[in-house]
């Protein structure tokens, strides 16, 4: 895009963070995806907000099946809150509504990439790293409306902190969710 200047957009930002950067140098938001989070030749890489009801009192309802057979769903957990313990896949163990009862593996969607499935799990940090290069490489420098700060190109590996760089606390400052997010 003519707007971003001398400033590039490599491959392997995931569409979240190409949106807010491509913000902060057009100086107007673009959105890459639509409202359900999914484009050309319809399929998502975001939310999937169209699949389930945004519930804030109960667990998200499932909106698919991953590779590995485990389920995928909404983003929220009993309580209707969002789970804080993810492992290194994007995935985690509990009850959901159609497990009768019975503690499952399953993987919720979440606000950050990967958005569903890391690797198939369950699975530590360390293991989704070792089957994706990607998540080994040099962090690069990126600039968005929240400010700038090291992230990783490719692999969908992420830690507690849902960062794809080591040292950050919490959610980095520069991926501060975009107004109008399912999520905010």
């Amino acid at each position: 895009m003519s707007c971003l200047g001398s400033n590039s957009l490599p491959g392997g930002i995931d569409t979240q963070l190409a949106e807010m950067v491509m913000s902060k140098y057009c100086a107007k938001e673009i959105s890459l995806l639509d409202y359900c989070g999914g484009h050309t030749n319809y399929h998502y890489h975001e939310h999937m907000s169209c699949l389930y009801k945004n519930e804030t009192s109960g667990h998200s309802s499932r909106i698919g099946t991953a590779g590995d057979g485990n389920g995928i769903y909404g983003p929220y957990i009993a309580g209707g809150v969002m789970p804080t313990d993810l492992d290194g896949c994007g995935g985690r163990t509990g009850i959901t509504p159609d497990s009768n009862g019975v503690a499952v593996y399953y993987y919720p969607v979440k606000e950050y990439a990967p958005f569903t499935v890391g690797c198939f799990g369950p699975g530590t940090l360390e293991q989704c790293k070792a089957l994706y290069p990607g998540c080994n490489t040099v962090d690069i420098s990126v600039t968005t409306n929240y400010g700038t700060g090291k992230y990783k190109l490719d692999g969908p590996c992420f830690d507690a902190n849902c960062s794809k760089t080591a040292g950050n606390s919490g959610r980095p400052g520069f991926m501060a969710p975009i107004a109008g997010s399912v999520f905010t």
